[in-house]
């Protein structure tokens, strides 16, 4: 039976079972609420539909009906119906075109859980669930223990578990959680599915370090932040936020719209366009694209990482002049972390990275690294040897330095063999008890220095009169 405004009947003429009805109400194109009942007011049936109901961009736009796909379903009306698949458009007064059809042939899939506390898991669907079983404890299990939960909650219209436990979980290791069955409205099934349950913490200052960036993209490419957890924890990114200060004015706080975690030790860079982004640089792993990163200047800035709560994780003040001198374009050449122990806001602390890899490292180790091993003599040279060309072998002389006290001023001469200065790197700089110095081969003119061997002597005075010196050898590798 086909309804119509009583003035359009001659319109359904060629449709059988037509009843014209007086003033029909008008439906609304992109939502609306139809209720069906007898004489008696008795519910009969209903449907709230939306546009996105049709699956469809292209149908929403008008001229297709929605069609029931089957008469007796427990599932809820956006499961249920859909555009019509019939060449006119739609088939009033007939069998619908989508009668019977299975559109859903997959089962429910998890796809987000998460460890509220040390005893509650949240397990979230992508559609709801119906099975008997879905609120027994003996439906869920923690391998390799074989925990049972004690309570568990169905929420949001089947759609998402609370699991509560009696004892609390392990968290410092990924746990495996066995569901036993999934069955979805139209009974599409799933036994034994697993999946992993990551212990989140909270992260405290110290915990994620801003390891790498590009500020200056090659002219079609994006920017990109690199952070890496230096941590035992998990995690989630959306419990840490950008700061972007011009000024010495906050000019643009962000928080990392993502629950993705980041676990131990590892890497993750973010961006806005995670295929562009793989076309610069194809050994890029551990992307994560978001909305929105720290807008940065192609040439100086200053971004601060902080916790959600507003804890300080770490900062950099980047500046192009940071890059290898020797270069002669910028343009899609990322600043390296070349030290985990030292400050972010440290210039020492970052070197453009090596040609050899493609001028950035995004979810890799730095291919400007160094160790940051405690040294048992006062001033160390990370290599005897400095090849200052680029290719990112040995581009730099760093000089490591761990002292017992704190308050020294470091100098830093280099003479050639015959006894002549030749350069002074390191002037009057403050330093701490332990960190790194480097300096890339490049004398005050722009110049570089020869090839052939040197010594650099060190001197580090207080403000009690202590001197410490040392004579380092070294040589300048390579042909630049």
């Amino acid at each position: 039976m086909v309804l119509c405004d009583d003035l359009d009947i001659s319109l359904f003429q060629s449709i059988p079972h037509t009843v014209g009805i007086k003033s029909l109400p008008t439906l609304n194109n992109t939502s609306d609420q139809l209720i069906l009942k007898n004489e008696k007011g008795e519910l009969i049936d209903s449907l709230s539909y939306t546009q996105h109901f049709y699956g469809d961009e292209t149908k929403m736009n008008g001229g297709y009906s929605l069609e029931r796909i089957h008469m007796q379903s427990s599932c809820p009306d956006h499961k249920n119906w859909i555009a019509s698949q019939h060449p006119d458009g739609g088939t009033p007064g007939f069998v619908n075109s989508v009668s019977d059809k299975i559109i859903d042939s997959l089962p429910p899939k998890n796809i987000q859980i998460t460890n509220d506390n040390l005893k509650t898991v949240t397990l979230k669907l992508d559609e709801i669930a119906v099975n008997e079983q879905l609120a027994e404890p003996n439906n869920y299990r923690i391998l390799p223990d074989n925990l049972y939960p004690e309570y568990v909650s169905v929420l949001d219209n089947n759609k998402e578990i609370q699991l509560t436990f009696s004892s609390t979980l392990p968290s410092h290791y990924i746990l495996q959680l066995s569901i036993a069955e999934l069955t979805d409205c139209f009974g599409n099934m799933d036994f034994d599915q697993t999946v992993e349950i990551i212990p989140i913490q909270e992260p405290v200052t110290g915990d994620i370090l801003i390891n790498e960036i590009l500020f200056n993209p090659l002219p079609k490419g994006v920017d990109f932040i690199e952070l890496y957890n230096i941590s035992d924890k998990y995690i989630s990114l959306n419990t840490l936020q950008f700061k972007v200060y011009k000024n010495a004015q906050l000019s643009q706080k962000i928080t990392l719209e993502t629950s993705q975690a980041i676990g131990p030790k590892q890497y993750i860079t973010l961006t806005i366009d995670s295929l562009l982004l793989k076309n610069d640089y194809p050994l890029a792993i551990q992307i994560q694209e978001l909305p929105k990163i720290p807008e940065m200047n192609n040439t100086e800035g200053i971004i601060s990482l902080y916790t959600s709560a507003d804890h300080f994780m770490d900062s950099i003040h980047y500046h192009e002049n940071q890059h290898f001198a020797l270069l002669n374009d910028y343009d899609g050449v990322s600043l390296e972390r070349i030290n985990f122990g030292g400050k972010g806001h440290d210039p020492h602390q970052w070197h453009s990275a090596s040609s050899e890899v493609g001028y950035a490292t995004p979810g890799n180790k730095n291919s400007q690294f160094i160790s940051d091993e405690e040294q048992k003599l006062e001033f160390n040279l990370s290599s005897k040897f400095v090849s200052p060309d680029g290719d990112g072998y040995e581009d730099y002389l760093a000089l490591k330095y761990h002292l017992k006290a704190l308050g020294y001023i470091l100098n830093g001469y280099i003479y050639n063999l015959s006894g002549f200065l030749m350069h002074q790197p390191f002037n009057n700089i403050s330093i701490g008890s332990h960190g790194l110095l480097k300096w890339d081969g490049v004398l005050n003119d722009g110049s570089k220095l020869p090839i052939g061997n040197y010594i650099l002597q060190v001197e580090a005075f207080n403000s009690t009169g202590e001197v410490i010196r040392k004579k380092i050898a070294f040589g300048i590798l390579g042909t630049f």
